[in-house]
Parts: C-alpha cells; structure tokens; sequence
C-alpha cells in the first residue's frame, strides 16, 4: 500500500506528523470544533486536517467527482471523519496520536507509484520551517514554490562516487568542488557559499569556509548519506526560522529515524548494509607525482570487476512504549579514482591538463567514520522530545586547483582531517483539544575541526619551491529556533498563523594546539583559521489562509539583525578599523496559489531576503581582508517566481500518474557580497551593485506502473553582476558597468555560475511482480555561460553527457540487492563548478546488499 501526502495541507505551512507505532487512538477522545462547507474530497479532507491538527494520507488518489458531507458542530476526530467520508465509500484508521489513513474502497484503489519503486513516507514538514524539516515527493510538487525532495532511496539509487553525486538531476541545483574533500557545497539556481544555501541536519547548521588558494574559497558541510532519511531543498528565500540569510535556497536534512529502520507491526529492528564501488585504487605515498606528462605514468586502473573501495553501515532501533531509540554506525572507505577513456581532454589558458585517460585522480580517496544515537519521547497531551547526537570523523587528500595549473602538477597529498560533533534538541507541543498550540523549539550546536595539508611546489626550469600548506581552524556554533502554528477557523475560510524567532552564535578560532601542529608538520607555509565571533538573530510571522478550496495565500515578515567582531590585529592602514559590525533589515514573502481545475494549478511568489555579513566576510586572514573603508551592507535578494503544475492519475491508463512542473525565476540581489582587488588593500571583501540570476526550470514524470520516465532541466537567460560606485578598485578599472561573465577579476562569483542549460532524463522498468527494477539515467550539462579574466583561472569544462545505469532485485520482502554503472560510457569529463582540472570519474561499478530484520 502506497501513500500520498496531501500536498495541499503542507504546501500551506501545516506540520504533519510520522506515522508511529499503533496507539490507543486516545486523540479521538477529545471534542472538538468543526465547521466544514460540503466540497470536493479532496479539499474537504485538507480543511479537516487543519482543523483537527493532524496528518492524513490515504492509499490511493480521490477521484475528482467525489464530494464529501459538511461537518459543523462538536464532535471527536473520527466522528468527523464518519462525517466527512459518509457516502464517498471511503474508511479510516489511526495509524498514531495525531495521524490518520484513509482507505479506499477497492474498486477506487490507485496507488500511486514513484519513480524508484519505493513507498512515500509520511513525514513532518512545513514550508514555512515550522516542523521539522521533512518532506515528500508530492508535497514537493504541489508546493506554491520550487521545491525538491530526495528520499533515501534516490540517494541511495545515485549514491554515485562523491557525497555530491546525489543532488544531480535536481534542476537548478549543483554541488560546487564536488570532487574534493567529501563536502557538500550546494549552489541554487547561481547562490553558493557563506550562508546563502545552509545545509540543515535535523535543525542544526554547519558550514565551514576553507582556503581553496588562488581558486578563492569553498564552503563545506559533512554528512554520510547512509545516515540521511531524507532532504528537501526549497530554493529562494524561506520564511522558516532555520532559514535566516538563506537568500539563495536551504536543504534540509532528516536523519534516520525509527520507521526508517523498524518494520510495521514490530517494536524493533535492524538494518545491515554492505556495499563495495569500483574504479579505485589505494593511494600512494605523499608527495608522489602523477598524471601523464610531464610524468611517467605510475598507477594502473583496475578492471570493472574489482572493488577496492566499499562501505558497511549497522541501523538499530526499538520501541520501549512511548519511547523510541535509534543508534546507526557507518564505516567507508575509497581509494582515488579514476578518469575515463572517451572525450577530449581540455586544457585551460594554454596549460595542459595535467591528467589523461585512465589515469588515477589523486587526492580523491576518503576514509569516512559516522554514528548516529538519537531518543524520541511522546508523553502527556502532544508532547514530544527528540534528542539526537551525530559525529562526522573524515581523512581525506586534496589538492589546491592552483597546483594543478601554475605548480609542479599533480601531486598526492598527505591526509587532511574533518570531524564534526552535532546535538540537537527539538521538543513539540501539539495538544489534541487546541488548534492555538503548535509549538516547536529546537536547541542545537555544532563543533567542526578542521585540518588540511595540501602539497604546494611550484618549478622554476629546475628550481623547486616547497611551500607545503597547512590550514586548521575550529568552528563552534550554538543556536535555537522557537515557532507556533495556531490553526483558526474564520468565516472566510481556515487561516493558519506561524510565528517565532531563533537565534544562533559562531565562533571562529584557530586550534588550540595549531602551533604545535605547524611545528610537527615540518611545512613552512601555514594557513591559520580566521578569529572572530558572530550572533545573529531573527523574528517572523506568516500567516496562510484559504479563502475558497481553490484559492491559497501566504504573507510572510521577518527581520534580521547580526554582529560580528574581528579578533585578529589587521595590518597596514587595515589596523584596529571596523573591527565590530552590525546590519540587520526587513524582508517580505507574498505567494499565491490557484487551483485551476482538478490537478491543474499555477503560483506566483514575490520573496525577499536579507543576509547579513558572514564571519569569513567580516574579519581578516587568507584570501581576502575585510575592506577597512567600507562597511559591509547584509544582501538583499528579491525573488520573483510564476509557474504551474499539473497532477493527474489514469490519464493515458488506468492507474498511471502523470506529473509536470514549470517555473520562471529572477533572482536578483542588491549588495551582493565578493571578493574584489582594491588599489590600495589588495584582496577585500566588498559589495556589488547587484547580481541576477534568471530563467526557466521544468520537472516532469510518468508512471505506468511497469515502466517509468522522468526528466528536469534549468535554462538560464541571465547571469549578471554590476559593480559598486563607492570603490575604487583594479577589479573595475576598464570594465563596464555590468557584466555577463560571472563576475569582475578576483571574485567569488566567477567559480559560482552554473551552466547555461543542464538536464537529466531517468527511464525504467518493473519486472517480475516489482521485485526486479532496471533504469538508466542521462544527465546533459552544457557550457558555462562565458568565462572573465582573473589572476586564477576559471575551468571551462566541455559540456558533457553521462549516463547512469541502476537497478535493484528484492530477494525477498527482508533483503534487496542493489546495483549500479556509473558513467557507463566511461566519458573523461570534469564536472560543473570544478575549481581545478580534476576529471571525474571514469565507469565505476556499485553495488549494495541490504537487510532489514
């Protein structure tokens, strides 16, 4: 039996509950309120939801001509339900406290199918942020905005060979530097780095700025996909109190939970995982060159057939009554991989590429250790508390893309180290008999350490400079987000009210040992982290209301205010200047959504947010000084987007479904925030005039059961960036005013713009009764838009085409075996947003067996 979420419900900021365990129904007991017009089932059941404050799926879609009863009066919730499904054929069952499924009759069933093969769970979401950040593949496309979910099952399907493999397909959505040190790095429709995109894990942020060298700077958070249960990723600003400064998008991360793990009707359960990948191989010794010339070739590639990298990963969790336990332990490891045989091998500026054909990629292995231990309470009338720790420990090699264009060429690196410490608390209120409480607060804090050691030798004719290069830095950031929903029912239609605040603090320093670190590395060049603190904190309200069963509006308000303090001395006329800085302003959310006819529904949203100066941006160090005449104004990004969607089952058979998005955005951005080169102060952070990002996105799907086809694609139209007026800068002079490129010389946002056009189509089969699952995937990314001068050097990739294989066998209803082809046509390629000449992987083999008992 497959469930579907009621889109319209969280597309208008509802909170949904997981189904859990089976309970008592003890919220049934309760009486409440209810004044509901007779209309469409489908309607009907969204307006029940929200009055009752619970969640309801059902197994199968409403056919459109069903109408259901008025219900008006005081009565419990499954006294209104007999009400509300009285004639429709329909029935229902408590599958939790606050959580409802309703059953179709069985000539009237449809289950709808995903394009993985796999069941929807229910899961908590608002778009408004107010739960906990969780979501579905239908919510997803019926949400009055461009938002995308990735279940665990699609990560898992296109694990690929980097952490950032799984968001492609997405449209308008790239991992930046993705095949370097195993970070996530997310760019939405052009907006990456420094807050613009957080990467939230079950309400927690990490983001940590490392030094990329003449290439500028790249933003990484780590997560292990074997312990995501899930990702959203809403693009544009966001009213939810985890998305301040999230002017380019946000993605937030569920991590496992109990009904990922436990079987349905049991109290406990395991899950084991063993998987192996190919086209890999152990990493030689420090310092050792390769690449092809000017050096002999050192390392063969291996044959399809041998695994040299791999992955084993243990899930527990038990019920013990209102009390849930999950633990979860992840071991993987990988050797540096290597390119492919097919395609042309570009060169950059007129320096070769350092590497060829079937050539090993250094500095691309990784040795990754995560755990998981988290506590789920429910207790009294609606109350919950969730306490969650996770550790990230990770060794890994890297190479600064300059070393591969300007240095000595390809060179293996000593390890690097990444560990990150995350606790979260989140506690809810949802009382059965009071439609004012909905309340949510969430305590989090985050400690990430970081340490790279990269090789940096660059030739003179025979002369060899060693400036090997160590970077170190700690990062400790704590924060709390509070929020209530309040659920009213007016005589114009339910109106649904979210407001609260949150708060968040970050320290940036270097290590406390990094002294002795240095000393014991033996490097003469070291890059400590930058040392300064910020606190940033924000209020909002928005309110959703539903004039007709049509018609849905949302408003939204929020402000923001930061500060942030230098503690380093500055040097030159740079000392003692600006070393404290606040900003802080206003930013509004207007959308609205309109039903057409059934399935058929267009949206129109206007969003505005603000982003306040980061730490990196605000305080001195490597790559770029803060601009000691300038204070640094917050970003102020203006989003307009219109679009339409279409949802419809039985439409070219009986029980099929079919699917379509279309989207138009403009996303423009006042003061935005770059690197510049000041005639008097070298490298400053500074503000721009403006930068626009404008185009299309189209997501589409059918399924027919037995087979299955799915496409997206983002189109950009314009890519522009303006320059100041009140800055005198190299970066400026003899440039226009605005430019089509990405940027001006020595910015950011030159390595930040995406491709012209990119697109992915996904085609599949279901054989012998759905056990067998075949598909390929194409995935077609074009050229950047144009390229501008800067004194480090952009990569043009070539555009490209690659395609997936997948597939997955179930054994039996306990135990799958899942398989894949990566780059089947073993293409040398190097991936968008690449900060270096790293070609991606050549044809790689994967595959995984799961059990579950």
């Amino acid at each position: 039996m497959r469930t579907l979420l009621l889109g319209t419900a969280i597309a208008c900021g509802v909170p949904m509950v997981l189904a859990g365990p089976a309970w008592s129904q003890s919220a049934n007991a309760q009486i409440q309120s209810f004044a509901i017009p007779a209309q469409p089932l489908r309607s009907a059941v969204v307006a029940f939801s929200r009055a009752a404050g619970i969640s309801v799926t059902s197994d199968g879609a409403f056919p459109g001509e069903l109408r259901a009863a008025a219900v008006s009066g005081d009565m419990t919730i499954g006294q209104g339900l007999e009400r509300l499904l009285r004639g429709t054929g329909y029935s229902y069952r408590f599958t939790g406290p606050r959580s409802v499924v309703l059953l179709a009759p069985v000539a009237a069933l449809a289950p709808i199918a995903m394009a993985d093969g796999n069941a929807v769970l229910l899961e908590d979401v608002t778009l408004s942020g107010a739960a906990n950040g969780q979501f579905s593949a239908a919510a997803a496309h019926q949400a009055p905005a461009a938002v995308a979910f990735i279940s665990n099952e699609r990560i898992q399907t296109f694990r690929g060979t980097s952490v950032g493999d799984f968001v492609r397909g997405t449209p308008g959505v790239l991992n930046g530097e993705n095949r370097n040190s195993g970070g996530l790095d997310l760019n939405v429709r052009g907006m990456q780095g420094q807050g613009r995109v957080p990467v939230v894990v079950d309400g927690s942020l990490q983001e940590n700025t490392v030094w990329r060298g003449y290439s500028g700077v790249a933003g990484r958070s780590y997560l292990d996909p074997d312990l995501v249960g899930g990702m959203v990723i809403e693009k544009g600003p966001s009213t939810a109190p985890d998305a301040v400064g999230a002017t380019g998008g946000i993605a937030r991360v569920r991590t496992l939970q109990a009904e990922d793990i436990i079987q349905p009707g049991a109290d406990r359960g395991f899950v084991l995982k063993i998987g192996v990948i190919g086209n890999n191989a152990k990493p030689p010794p420090a310092i050792i060159p390769g690449g092809f010339q000017p050096y002999a070739r050192y390392f063969n590639r291996p044959g399809l057939l041998e695994f040299n990298g791999g992955s084993a990963s243990i899930a527990y969790a038990q019920r013990f009554g209102n009390f849930e336990l999950v633990g979860a332990l992840v071991k993987r490891q990988q050797g540096n991989y290597f390119s492919g045989t097919n395609g042309p091998l570009p060169g950059i500026a007129g320096v070769t590429n350092r590497y060829g054909y079937d050539e090993q990629i250094l500095n691309t292995a990784h040795d990754n250790v995560s755990a998981l231990l988290r506590g789920t309470w429910r207790f009294g009338d609606g109350h919950k508390l969730d306490l969650s720790y996770m550790r990230y420990d990770s060794e890994f090699s890297e190479i600064m893309p300059s070393q591969l264009i300007w240095g000595a060429g390809a060179l293996q690196a000593e390890s690097s180290d990444a560990e990150v410490d995350t606790w979260t608390l989140r506690y809810n209120w949802n009382p059965v008999d009071n439609d004012l409480i909905d309340l949510k607060a969430d305590l989090w804090s985050t400690s990430t350490y970081s340490a790279i050691r990269t090789p940096t030798r660059i030739e003179f004719g025979t002369v060899r400079i060693n400036n090997d290069s160590l970077y170190a830095s700690q990062s400790d950031r704590w924060g709390i987000n509070l929020s209530n929903t309040a659920r009213l029912t007016t005589g114009m239609g339910p109106l649904v009210l979210n407001f609260g605040a949150s708060y968040d603090h970050e320290r940036l320093a270097p290590p406390k040992d990094f002294a002795a670190m240095l000393a014991a590395s033996g490097y003469r060049f070291a890059s400590a982290s930058r040392d300064g603190a910020r606190r940033q904190s924000s209020a909002f309200v928005s309110a959703d209301w539903q004039p007709t069963d049509r018609l849905q509006l949302t408003g939204a308000l929020r402000y923001t205010h930061a500060f942030t303090r230098d503690n380093t001395p500055g040097v030159g006329p740079a000392a003692g200047r600006f070393k404290e800085q606040s900003a802080g302003g206003w930013s509004p959310i207007l959308a609205a959504k309109y039903e057409l006819r059934p399935g058929v529904e267009v949206f129109g949203r206007y969003a505005t947010g603000l982003r306040p100066p980061s730490l990196f941006e605000t305080t001195g160090g490597w790559s770029a000084n803060a601009d000691p005449d300038h204070f640094l104004r917050p970003e102020r990004a203006r989003n307009i987007e219109i679009g339409a969607s279409y949802a419809g089952q039985s439409v070219l058979r009986e029980g099929d479904q079919l699917r379509a998005k279309l989207s138009f955005f403009d996303n423009k951005v006042e003061d935005y925030i770059t690197r510049i080169s000041h005639s008097t102060y070298g490298t400053v952070n500074a503000n721009m005039k403006s930068a626009q990002f404008r185009g299309f996105e189209v997501s589409a799907s059918y399924d027919a059961g037995v087979w299955f086809i799915e496409g997206a694609a983002a189109k950009y139209n314009r890519m522009r960036i303006c320059a100041p007026t009140d800055i005198t800068s190299v970066s400026f002079t003899g440039q226009p005013a605005c430019v089509d490129n990405g940027g001006y010389v020595n910015s950011y946002s030159m390595h930040h713009q995406p491709p012209k056009f990119s697109g992915t189509l996904t085609a599949g089969v279901r054989l012998l009764e759905d056990r067998l699952t075949l598909g390929a995937r194409l995935t077609h990314v074009g050229q950047r838009m144009q390229s501008g001068a800067s004194t480090f050097v952009v990569v043009d990739w070539s555009p490209y085409n690659v395609v997936d294989l997948f597939g997955s066998y179930k054994l039996n209803d306990r135990v799958q075996f899942d398989f894949g082809v990566d780059n089947v046509a073993d293409r040398y390629y190097m991936d968008s947003l690449t900060l270096g000449q790293m070609p991606s992987p050549g044809r790689t083999l994967r595959a995984s067996l799961t059990a579950r008992f």
